[in-house]
């Protein structure tokens, strides 16, 4: 495989997560967001800071706070 085939394939991949990203933006609500990226990214949202959290799903901290209480209280 040549540079060119690997950037074109990254390049491929990058553009299928972004499409992704729009799509879980447009047709989920913030907790939904939420719920996913925490699924699959569980380790690293423990580390990050909750203010790149919110601005990652488009809300503020304070939104994200509430969503996280509700997640753990389970409603």
């Amino acid at each position: 495989m040549t540079i060119n085939n690997l950037r074109a394939n990254m390049f491929l991949q990058m553009i299928g997560i972004l499409l992704q990203n729009i799509e879980d933006f447009v047709l989920l609500n913030p907790e939904e967001r939420y719920q996913k990226h925490l699924e699959a990214n569980t380790k690293v949202l423990q580390k990050v800071p909750s203010k790149y959290i919110a601005s990652l799903l488009g809300i503020t901290p304070v939104s994200l706070s509430r969503i996280k209480k509700r997640i753990l209280n389970g409603n």
